[in-house]
């Protein structure tokens, strides 16, 4: 089977380049994806979070109501209530605002995780809703409220600054969600988990990170996808919610194709290539080098030869905040440079 278009998503690919490319003149060479860049229509996406980005490949138009499709791939029945994701975090001051460390690099056990949702539902219980973790990295809030969360999702908040990604801004103490952060935060800070884990060296879980309301929509007719590859807990539920067919990501795009081969129905095909994301979030630059010399080489040089031979007739790339789209006739741009990492803009 061919794709009628092939969706690469690939966060983590531009976040850092603008100010990576003034701090260290550079962030190395990609052959592949500087050819695809010079050959292709390149737009700006209001849509930078791959979270965003992945429920509008679904078809979900408003918001980014991550926790119902989460509790899906959990195996936790989301029901029709409303749910609110609700991630451990660690806040820390920096020169200008909070920088935000996600749960990936607390080392948080279950146990942990279970102790510190006993103790919130205990102080916050009633008037919250309830804490639950699915996991020790991933936490959820039964929703009571109807005040709108405009927070960003986490993957924009992890390693970045993050006062203006708050609900409302984080300009108003009063607003409603400000409130039950500073509760939450409260709680946390006397927690008899967190003074042990300040004992044994390790970080406190001092915020939650509340994003992704919503209530689990009926599943769209039909589904939006011919297939999907990728690895990520949304991914999963939404494919689970859809009734697309997910696959683990492969290896390379070789690997794609021949799956995709083993396949007869068309249609358009989702690929979440996320190696970049959490280098990127981390502002490692050598590591993120490294990653993309493998990717361009496994991916994006693959992708190019298809394009030029016809085979791949339609590829879009949706990165943080910008998107490109490639047909067969971009083999045709002959009068087209490839354009280098660092020459930015739309």
């Amino acid at each position: 089977m061919t794709p009628t278009v092939l969706h690469l998503l690939v966060p983590g690919l531009w976040r850092r380049v603008p100010e990576w490319c003034a701090s260290y003149g550079g962030v190395g060479r990609a052959p592949g994806l500087e050819w695809l860049r010079g050959r292709g229509a390149v737009s700006s996406s209001p849509d930078q979070a791959v979270e965003t980005q992945l429920c509008r490949r679904f078809g979900l138009e408003a918001g980014t109501p991550a926790a119902p499709f989460l509790r899906l791939a959990l195996g936790a029945d989301p029901g029709r209530e409303a749910w609110a994701c609700a991630d451990p975090v660690h806040l820390q001051v920096g020169p200008e605002d909070l920088v935000l460390t996600d749960a990936s690099r607390l080392r948080l056990s279950a146990g942990e995780a279970a102790d510190l949702v006993a103790e919130l539902n205990a102080h916050l219980g009633d008037s919250s809703g309830g804490f639950e973790a699915l996991t020790p990295d991933h936490w959820q809030l039964r929703l009571q409220t109807s005040a709108p969360l405009d927070s960003a999702p986490l993957s924009l908040a992890t390693g970045g600054r993050i006062q203006r990604l708050l609900p409302g801004g984080g300009e108003r103490a009063d607003h409603a969600w400000v409130r039950l952060l500073t509760q939450i935060q409260m709680v946390l800070d006397a927690s008899r988990v967190n003074r042990e884990r300040g004992q044994r060296g390790l970080p406190a879980v001092n915020s939650l990170w509340l994003w992704g309301a919503g209530v689990l929509p009926a599943p769209p007719m039909p589904p939006p996808l011919a297939a999907a590859f990728g690895d990520a807990p949304l991914l999963q539920g939404l494919c689970r919610w859809s009734g697309v067919t997910l696959q683990p990501l492969p290896e390379d795009a070789d690997a794609l194709w021949a799956a995709l081969e083993a396949r007869s129905r068309r249609g358009p095909v989702l690929v979440l290539l996320d190696p970049l994301q959490r280098e990127a979030a981390y502002d490692d630059i050598e590591a993120w080098m490294a990653t993309l010399e493998g990717l361009d080489r496994t991916w994006f040089a693959p992708l190019r030869a298809r394009l030029r031979r016809g085979v791949l007739k339609e590829l879009q790339v949706h990165a943080d905040d910008q998107g490109l789209r490639l047909d067969r006739g971009a083999a045709w741009r002959l009068w087209r440079r490839p354009r280098p990492l660092c020459e930015g803009g739309v």
